[in-house]
């Protein structure tokens, strides 16, 4: 998660600045990455290495890789999507964060997961911290299914 999150903070025009200064801009940021962003990152990748385990533990092959590569991404999904929803009606309690409405902070979840895609909030530094997790199962599953690899 650290090198998406530097390249984050990075690109973001006066983030660093801010960041530098100290005082509750860093607090929050920080508050922010670990009860988010770990949490996230952690549990997805958890999610999907406990599915890839389990489907490839079977020595089977005449199976696709298809099925298990397709669930990977759906787990991927629900878990990352799932946890926002928890973490951010949770934060509105906790931290008085989106006004302290849980209300406020379930209509976000939605438009912000969109944006994340295009890197442009800091839930696109967790969406593409756990695709590093995904480009290995990718990659990993096929080659396992040709003879003598």
């Amino acid at each position: 998660m650290a090198l998406p999150l530097v390249f984050y903070v990075g690109l973001t025009p006066g983030f660093v600045g801010l960041l530098l200064g100290g005082g509750p801009a860093l607090s929050r940021f920080m508050r922010q990455v670990v009860t988010n962003g770990v949490l996230v990152v952690f549990a997805v990748n958890y999610v999907a290495f406990f599915l890839y385990a389990s489907a490839t533990a079977r020595d089977d092959p005449a199976r696709s890789p298809v099925p298990v590569l397709a669930l990977d991404v759906l787990a991927r999904l629900a878990t990352f999507f799932g946890l926002h929803i928890l973490i951010y009606a949770l934060s509105a309690d906790w931290f008085g964060s989106f006004g302290g409405s849980r209300a406020t902070a379930l209509r976000v979840v939605a438009p912000t997961l969109a944006r994340s895609a295009f890197f442009e909030n800091i839930s696109g530094v967790y969406l593409y911290a756990t695709l590093v997790g995904r480009v290995s199962n990718a990659v990993e599953i096929p080659w396992q299914r040709v003879p003598g690899m």
